[in-house]
């Protein structure tokens, strides 16, 4: 397993209303201590106790892009993890042409932590590990319909594709989706083309 760097990027200043936290941005595996913690807030908001077996057996198959994964966040308060996002980046074809999609998943905050921008500043520190990575493009699903996500990612540039977006899951099946949202990055002129355009968006392999 590759060893892991740490690099402490962002800190932000406590208050009475806003404790302060710092963005880590890890390349490689996390410490132990770490992961255990990371592990324990990503159950925690998104839990799939209430899952049957055919759906977390979906849901794996969905979602089976660990390899894309080029960075990983952590909010932390001390040495307590309280945050985490996933920085991920692929090279997909556009219209027989390469592009570089970046793309961040598996946003979340421990409950305590809510509503004191623990979210906004990991997605803060996502798009700028993306420009920084070159990327043309960056990608997430979430739930279109909800006002904190919209208000969240789009104050980071995203918005709705508009349309349906395809992938392979690790079993090969296809799969379609309408839940997906898109931001500029190298390439704003991309970005119009795939809002503009009427095919769906093909990730390749996996969803984020």
């Amino acid at each position: 397993m590759p060893s892991q760097s740490r690099n402490e990027v962002l800190i932000v200043p406590g208050g009475d209303r806003q404790p302060g936290f710092t963005i880590a941005a890890y390349k490689g595996a996390l410490p132990p201590a770490l992961q255990e913690q990371y592990e324990r807030v990503g159950a925690e908001s998104f839990g799939s106790d209430s899952q049957t077996p055919e759906e977390r057996q979906e849901e794996h198959d969905r979602f089976c892009s660990e390899r894309d994964i080029f960075v990983q966040l952590l909010a932390l308060a001390g040495d307590t993890v309280i945050g985490a996002a996933s920085v991920f980046q692929r090279t997909i074809m556009l219209h027989y042409q390469p592009v570089r999609l970046g793309g961040l998943g598996g946003v979340c905050t421990a409950t305590a932590w809510r509503r004191l921008g623990v979210a906004a500043a990991l997605v803060q520190r996502a798009m700028a590990e993306l420009r920084a990575a070159g990327c043309d493009l960056a990608y997430l699903c979430t739930d279109v319909e909800s006002e904190w996500a919209r208000r969240l990612y789009g104050r980071a540039g995203f918005v709705p594709i508009g349309r349906p977006y395809t992938f392979r899951g690790k079993s090969g099946k296809r799969y379609t989706d309408h839940d997906g949202m898109i931001a500029p990055l190298a390439s704003p002129q991309l970005f119009q083309q795939v809002l503009a355009d009427t095919a769906p968006l093909d990730l390749g392999a996996g969803n984020w």
